[in-house]
């Protein structure tokens, strides 16, 4: 990247206005978070504002919230799964350690914003920063980062054996399940089980003397996993259900049935094909990450051991 390319961005920077006050300290910091994106990719001074745009996307979606909660779930599910299986102290010490850090909340931030900021139009920014600042746009991201509250799962447990959930409508489940269809949330469940399930099938070929285990194997290994697909579908989408139905409880049948129109616009779909792609890329690189990592951890566990 040279200096010329992007001399006018580092004017934009110090032409900034000195301005006091929280929420002028908040645009000015937004703003150099634009002009910071921008110059990490190139842009020149004309795109800085929709650079800003699409950060502000970013933002009003709370998508550093929602990678923390992605990443968030693997590290547990891991560790879970070892426990289950009846696994050591040591060995499961290990492999939180290394999944703690293959699958980094960081790194799918920082993937999110590269592949918004490539992939997403003015006219597609546009539209969906019109939708986030309605006031049905406010419910609804309030409803979503209810996952943020410290109770949210004491809560949701609660709520899954209330009598307030077998009372919800059949109209109302089909709308729900719906809506994580058109935002692919489900098939984003699915992915991460699968991934997981991989991830310890390539740890176990390394942990057993394979430093490079045949493509072509690991390949025939996953397409395996995935075959359970449809059953692993069936339990996600039940749970997800229940999850959907707590989130969103005070929003209304006519306020969700505008939420799944929006999601169904072409900004809508582009945007929500945008972030599960994203996810799906980063999940299937940080699983063979974790799988090589742990399986070598694995094996000299093993060689450290009295035979």
């Amino acid at each position: 990247m040279s200096y010329q390319r992007n001399s006018s961005c580092l004017r934009a920077i110090a032409l900034l206005p000195i301005t006091r006050g929280m929420n002028s300290y908040h645009y000015v910091c937004s703003t150099l978070r634009a002009l910071i994106i921008a110059l990490s990719f190139g842009l020149a001074a004309t795109q800085v504002i929709a650079a800003e745009s699409v950060v502000e996307v970013y933002d009003l979606d709370g998508l550093d919230e929602f990678a923390e909660s992605v990443a968030g779930i693997m590290s547990p599910a891991v560790v879970q799964a070892m426990a289950t299986q009846g696994a050591p102290p040591d060995i499961i010490a290990a492999a939180k350690s290394i999944a703690d850090e293959s699958f980094s909340a960081t790194s799918l931030q920082s993937r999110i914003r590269e592949a918004l900021m490539t992939g997403l139009s003015d006219e597609h920014v546009e539209t969906i920063l019109r939708w986030r600042k309605t006031a049905l746009g406010d419910l609804i991201n309030d409803a979503e980062n209810q996952h943020g509250s410290p109770s949210y799962s004491e809560d949701l447990n609660a709520y899954s054996v209330s009598s307030e959930l077998y009372s919800v409508s059949d109209k109302r489940r089909l709308m729900v399940t719906e809506l994580y269809s058109s935002m692919s949330a489900i098939e984003q469940s699915v992915e991460m089980i699968v991934n997981a399930n991989y991830a310890m099938a390539l740890a176990t070929a390394i942990a057993n003397g394979d430093d490079r285990p045949d493509e072509k194997t690991m390949r025939q290994v996953y397409d395996t996993i995935a075959e359970s697909r449809e059953q692993i579908m069936i339990g996600v989408r039940g749970r997800m259900l229940v999850a959907g139905l707590y989130v969103y409880r005070t929003i209304s049948d006519a306020d969700l049935a505008s939420y799944m129109a929006f999601n169904m616009t072409e900004a809508g779909v582009h945007y929500n094909q945008i972030l599960f792609s994203t996810v799906d890329r980063w999940l299937f690189d940080s699983t063979k990450n974790f799988g090589f990592r742990f399986g070598k951890a694995l094996r000299k566990i093993n060689e450290q051991k009295p035979a």
